[in-house]
C-alpha cells in the first residue's frame, strides 16, 4: 500500500489519537481538577519540505552515546547510498557517562543543526534516555524559523512531542541511524520523506 505523505501523517494521528484517548480515560478525575479554564490554542501545523538526493542530512545523537565510530560511519554510507550528503553534529561521538556528552553539548547540537541553512534533516543516530533533559536548553524560536525533517524514536520521542506541540512542524517517528537499513525501512524513508 502506498500513503501520500497526508494520509501517513493523518493515519498517525489517528493513531495517535486512539491511544491518547485511552490514556485520558483512565484519569479523568485528575485531568478535569487540573484542566485550565480553555483550551491552549494549537499552533500552526507546519511540514517541512521533503529531502531531495544531494540535501544534506544532520546526524546527533540527542541522548544516549554511541559507543562504535564503526556505528555512525553505517550511517553515512547507507544515507549516501541513497545521494544524501552527512554532517556530524560536533558533539556526536562524545561521551560524558551513559549520555552523548553534557546535555548543553546535546542541546547545542539539535540548536547548530536547525540553524544550518544547509542541513535539510535531522536523523538521531539513536535513542537511549536523555532527550527530555534537553528540553529547557532548546532555543524553539529559532526551532520554529527553520522547519526541517526531524526523525527518530525511543527516547527521541520526547523532542518530536515537544516539537510539534510548542511549533506546530510535524515531526517523524521512524528509524535511527542505527536502525537496521532493511527494504521497509528504506522503502518507508522513499515514500514519506523523499521527493519522487
Amino acid at each position: 500500500m502506498r500513503l501520500s505523505r497526508r494520509e501517513f501523517v493523518t493515519q498517525s494521528v489517528t493513531a495517535a489519537g486512539v491511544v491518547a484517548a485511552a490514556t485520558a480515560a483512565t484519569s479523568v478525575a485528575s485531568a478535569v481538577s487540573a484542566a485550565p479554564a480553555g483550551p491552549a490554542p494549537s499552533p500552526k501545523v507546519v511540514r517541512p519540505k521533503r529531502l531531495q538526493p544531494g540535501d544534506v542530512i544532520g546526524l546527533i545523537d540527542p541522548a544516549s552515546a554511541t559507543w562504535e565510530p564503526v556505528d555512525v560511519a553505517i550511517v553515512e554510507e547507507s544515507l549516501a547510498a541513497l545521494g544524501f550528503k552527512t554532517r556530524r553534529g560536533p558533539n556526536l561521538l562524545n561521551r560524558r557517562g551513559y549520555f552523548a556528552g553534557t546535555d548543553e553539548q546535546r542541546a547545542a547540537d539539535l540548536n547548530a543543526m536547525f540553524a544550518d541553512r544547509e542541513v535539510k534533516a535531522i536523523q538521531c543516530v539513536r535513542g537511549g534516555w536523555g532527550s527530555a533533559r534537553l528540553l529547557p536548553l532548546l532555543d524553539w524560536a529559532a526551532l520554529a524559523r527553520s522547519p526541517k525533517i526531524l526523525l527518530g524514536y525511543s527516547d527521541v520521542t520526547a523532542l518530536l512531542l515537544s516539537l510539534q506541540a510548542k511549533t506546530g512542524l510535524v515531526t517523524f517517528h521512524g528509524p535511527v541511524g542505527v536502525s537496521p537499513w532493511n527494504p521497509f525501512n528504506v522503502s518507508w524513508l522513499r515514500r514519506v520523506l523523499i521527493v519522487a
